[in-house]
């Protein structure tokens, strides 16, 4: 990157060598780029010339300062009536407020007619979708969201005040203007990969005024399929090891290992990129890293959830929550907070209260008069005398607090600079939320309750810039952070989807229709994969590591861009299975009793009919099974990455094969779904739109290399005289189990039938590649088939001949016993049949006497757990 700046800078002056003394004014989207120019060429320009980020330029134009969204929301709460809420207090706005704040930021960044989208949103159907049950009232999103925008946007422009998404707007407004008072300055723009749309017309303004130049930072230098089939890119990525573990605090030894391998061999820590996916591991990997000796360079973003003065004041909401609810404190909450090392280190150095507290054994709840005892003359007794319902001296004492615990970290700024600006954010925070507070008493009801939801939000969502710079140390930086030299090795931690990139449907109460409809970009996929581009690009060596098993944070599956480089190379994955539990640790079974209702339930289900998925589901995760069949919730996660492409390839290879069914594939029939596949590729993926980029862009080359080397499979099949019959896709198959007096009706979809020289044939598409070449089932490991669930791909095959051989559907045809196999992509991308042996002989044909002597027992064995 310093390379291509340098480049840039150096040209320009030698081109415009005659013409430096005109002003100019330089731009760039990132502080880090414009840091690096004014350091290395302000000299080199004249005096007058001034260096900007785009927001920083923006604010100058139109005269207004970006403020942090948590204190905007509080002036948008500050807007609003006692009439516009639900009940009687306003917890439920910090749920909803920063969701339509959002919107407001995608509005006028995507440059939306405010009133097309609003009219749009006014509707019977749409009003449903908006809602979520989160007010009552339903003309306050008719009426009140919609006067708010505007509301909000006038109070924030008297105040010289504004959000980003409002700034670029309104800068774009007065750029003409500016361009025209200043037409003797020429601008240097310098640009990336991805530009919202504000930035998109700020470029072509500086270009159709003719008022400067604009430079791509990434021409020619990252392609736009950097995944594609080129040998150049294929060697980029080979260069990638992937981790799998099923603990966090693995990754954190896999880092330390790798740091310790590489530094071993020579390579500088100054040269080792580490990103860590999600920023709870930070504080491990530092202490980590830390203890092999190597010095550390970090510019991150660093969540306050994670900083450990967090927990002092999480420990004093418990214990006001508690008294709140008890009237009393509890001892436990009580040991916690006079147990926490903030507190002990700055106000409880010598004191005998913990200590009995400790010993005592027959106090649960402490009243306020025994602490008082032991504490009147310690600045902690602000704390203990807390009354919890009122919400305006709960706000004051905290503040009090806060001042306190200041006044002894300054006293070592140095060493706690991270608490000090914790400290300092939260008192502008609660300072802002008092005043709001004495302006309107009426909506404050909840006391201690709605201080503590409100500060959680507040620290769950904002964040500090932790900057420590050592030119020989390792390079500690953020996913979306930019880095402006080349790394010989990168590493990134916590690499799952939902992490890298992260879930945004959470963020926004607009309906997917109407984004769609009024081409709402959500720039977040696009960013998160502009970015993995750029590692790649200017990283030598890779290294990813991510967790398989789901947990409150992420899905346990693997990230999007992982499945995209398995596709296209060899990249190896190492399994990690090192989990830190006790020898003698004991797992108690979740038991839960088959009541006479969840019979009638089992007996529904056998009705309505059974799948191999929800066999395997049963195996995989009894739990879940019992939440999803018997109690019928619905699954609140989004659907998978891997399973929404899976989808994806299903559909399109429907539309592709289904005009060939009953009939011979030739040559000539895969030609033309060679010459008709890239645009029902792009018809289902897009539907009317034109342009494939960012999260389009990934789903576009994993599918499009999917289905054009199933094509090519075909292909060489046929080329090497084989004949396939294809017979039926997406074949629905079903038919009746007697299990004693009760009847079960076992169905599925088969993906593909067809004959292979005249044998039938029966495969399954899969898009994850497989290690292995050929399954092998012997008698010694039928059972497990249908318990294990790693054995799933092999069930649901197994139940498919059964139902090919039972099902009313292919009743008056001779039924030749057919051959079962998984068809899928290898490292390399090319597709794969993996037959399923039997029994050790190769290309073992199911008969239908093997197939109900060997596996039907067990089959029906499964069902009788029901």
């Amino acid at each position: 990157m310093k390379t291509k700046i340098d480049q840039i800078i150096q040209h320009f002056l030698l081109s415009q060598k005659t013409n430096l003394n005109q002003k100019y004014i330089l731009i760039s989207k990132e502080p880090s780029v414009i840091e690096y120019i004014k350091n290395n060429y302000k000299s080199k320009f004249s005096s007058e010339t001034r260096f900007f980020t785009i927001v920083k330029f923006f604010e100058k134009i139109s005269g207004l300062q970006i403020l942090d969204n948590h204190f905007i929301l509080l002036h948008f709460f500050s807007l609003l009536k006692k009439d516009d809420f639900l009940d009687e207090n306003f917890n439920s706005f910090f749920n909803w407020g920063p969701k339509i704040l959002n919107d407001f930021q995608n509005i006028d960044i995507n440059m939306i007619d405010v009133e097309r989208f609003f009219s749009s949103m006014i509707s019977t159907e749409k009003m449903k979708k908006w809602n979520f049950n989160i007010l009552e009232k339903k003309n306050f999103f008719l009426g009140k969201i919609h006067e708010s925008y505007y509301i909000l946007q006038s109070k924030l422009l008297k105040k010289g005040i504004t959000y980003q998404g409002m700034l670029f707007k309104i800068a774009l407004s007065r750029l003409d203007f500016f361009l025209s008072k200043n037409f003797n300055t020429k601008i240097l723009l310098f640009i990336d990969l991805i530009l919202n749309q504000c930035e998109k017309i700020f470029v072509q303004k500086v270009i159709q005024h003719n008022h400067g130049f604009v430079y791509n930072l990434y021409e020619k230098k990252i392609p736009k399929n950097i995944f594609g089939s080129e040998i150049r890119n294929r060697n980029k990525i080979d260069k990638t090891q992937v981790f799998e573990v099923s603990k966090e605090i693995e990754q954190v030894k896999i880092v330390e290992n790798i740091v310790c391998k590489l530094v071993k061999k020579g390579k500088k820590p100054c040269n080792i990129l580490l990103i860590p996916g999600d920023n709870s591991l930070l504080i491990p990997l530092l202490h980590s890293i830390k203890k092999l000796g190597i010095k550390i360079s970090i510019n991150i973003d660093y969540s306050l959830k994670n900083i450990p003065i967090y927990y002092t004041f999480y420990s004093i909401f418990q214990l006001l929550l508690k008294k709140d609810k008890f009237k009393k404190f509890t001892k436990k909450d009580v040991i916690r907070v006079l147990s926490n090392g903030y507190i002990q280190k700055f106000f409880l150095k010598k004191n005998s209260f913990l200590k009995k507290l400790k010993i005592e054994n027959n106090l649960d709840l402490i009243s306020e008069d025994i602490i008082k005892k032991y504490l009147f003359k310690n600045e902690l007794w602000i704390l203990f005398q807390i009354p919890t319902h009122n919400t305006k001296i709960i706000l004051l004492s905290l503040i009090g607090f806060i001042r306190k615990i200041k006044e002894q970290l300054l006293k070592n700024m140095n060493k706690h600079f991270l608490e000090l600006r914790f400290i300092f954010k939260l008192e502008v925070y609660i300072q802002k939320l008092r005043i709001i507070v004495r302006k309107k008493k009426d909506l404050f009801y909840g006391g201690i309750n709605e201080v503590f939801n409100i500060y959680e939000k507040f620290v769950n969502t904002e964040s500090i810039r932790y900057i420590r710079k050592n030119r020989s140390g390792l390079y500690i930086t953020g996913f979306k952070d930019l880095f402006l030299k080349n790394f010989d090795v990168a590493i990134i931690t916590s690499f799952n989807e939902g992490v890298l990139p992260p879930k945004n449907h959470e963020y926004s109460l607009i309906p997917f229709d109407i984004r769609k409809r009024l081409k709402i970009k959500d720039f977040n996929n696009d960013i998160y994969f502009s970015h993995f581009m750029r590692i790649l690009q200017f990283s030598s060596e890779r290294y990813l590591i991510y967790k398989n098993q789901p947990d409150e944070i992420n899905s346990g599956e693997k990230s999007r861009f992982i499945y995209q480089m398995e596709i296209n190379s060899k990249i190896p994955t190492k399994k990690i299975n090192n989990p830190f539990i006790p020898i003698n640790f004991i797992r108690f079974p979740i038991v839960i009793e088959k009541t006479k209702s969840i019979i009638h339930r089992l007996h529904e289900l056998m009705s309505q009919g059974f799948s191999p998925s929800s066999i395997h589901l049963y195996n995989y995760n009894p739990l879940l099974f019992y939440y999803k069949k018997i109690l019928s919730l619905d699954e609140t996660k989004e659907t998978s990455f891997k399973k929404e492409v899976g989808r994806v390839i299903h559909q399109i290879l429907k539309i592709l094969y289904s005009p060939i069914k009953e009939s011979f594939i030739t040559i000539n029939r895969i030609h033309e779904m060679k010459r008709i596949s890239e645009s029902i590729v792009k018809k289902v993926l897009l539907g009317k739109e034109k342009i494939i980029e960012g999260k389009y862009m990934l789903f576009y080359f994993i599918v499009k290399t999917y289905i054009d080397n199933l094509i090519s499979w075909d292909e060489k099949c046929i080329q090497n005289g084989h004949k396939i019959f294809v017979k039926k896709i997406e074949c629905k198959v079903s038919t009746i189990l007697n299990i004693g007096s009760k009847q079960v009706n076992l169905h599925g979809i088969i993906d593909r039938i067809d004959e292979y020289d005249g044998i039938p044939r029966i495969l399954d598409y899969k898009i994850g590649s497989y290690k292995k070449k050929e399954m092998n089932v012997s008698l010694i490991n039928i059972e497990n088939i249908f318990q294990d669930p790693n054995y799933g791909n092999t069930m649901q095959l197994l139940i498919y001949v059964y139902l090919w051989f039972k099902s009313s559907i292919f009743f008056g045809e001779e039924k030749i016993s057919p051959t079962i196999g998984i068809v899928s992509p290898e490292k390399n991308g090319e597709i794969l049949q993996i037959p399923i042996n039997f029994f050790h002989k190769k290309k073992e044909i199911l008969h239908m006497k093997i197939t109900e002597k060997n596996f039907y027992h067990f089959l029906l064995k499964e069902f009788q757990k029901f």
